[in-house]
């Protein structure tokens, strides 16, 4: 762990935190104040946290508030074990409910040889306080690894999915059916099984 102190003028000063890898963890900006006769933040602060991998998993900008660091906005980043994104998700400081709120969220699955095979996007529901889905898609293979089709789902109400469409492995549509919120897994069982048929 160590502490670097850039003198940038005469009034002020970077601040570069590093952990034991060599790994930057915080990197701020200060100023004199001159008022106060001491440093205050000025700009913004970054901080950073990284897994056993050493794989960024926060990236946070904090601003100067109040006679501290406050947080502003952050990014999140998880990893499956061969160092492959499964989840990203960007998230800012609500200052009157005192916590973090959502703004976006992206995961991921993969095939053991890396080959991504799903992604779904997720929006914040401010109301009720959770995360819900957008949309998904993913690539269908048969047991030798072929893509064979490709299915996208539409959520609503942060449930299930309003319509699926799955398509060949030209990426031409072949079905496209409207389907209820309680049957959706229900249809998408079918709707591939009769396709694979």
């Amino acid at each position: 762990n160590g502490t670097e102190w850039k003198n940038m003028a005469s009034s002020t000063w970077w601040e570069i935190i590093y952990d034991a890898n060599d790994s930057v963890i915080s990197n701020a900006h200060y100023k004199w104040n001159t008022s106060r006769q001491e440093w205050a933040g000025t700009g913004s602060r970054y901080v950073y946290e990284y897994d056993a991998n050493g794989n960024l998993t926060l990236s946070q900008k904090d601003i100067w508030s109040s006679n501290k660091w406050t947080g502003s906005t952050k990014n999140e980043w998880e990893y499956n074990e061969d160092g492959k994104i499964v989840q990203t998700s960007v998230w800012s400081w609500d200052k009157s409910k005192r916590k973090w709120k959502g703004i976006s969220k992206n995961e991921y699955a993969y095939l053991a040889d890396g080959t991504q095979t799903m992604s779904a996007m997720y929006t914040w529901n401010t109301s009720k306080w959770k995360w819900e889905g957008v949309t998904k898609s993913e690539t269908i293979y048969d047991e030798n690894g072929n893509v064979i089709g490709h299915e996208k789902g539409y959520y609503l109400d942060g449930k299930h999915s309003q319509y699926a469409m799955l398509f060949d492995d030209t990426n031409a549509l072949f079905k496209k059916n409207p389907i209820d919120n309680r049957r959706f897994i229900e249809y998408i069982e079918s709707c591939c099984n009769d396709y694979l048929d």
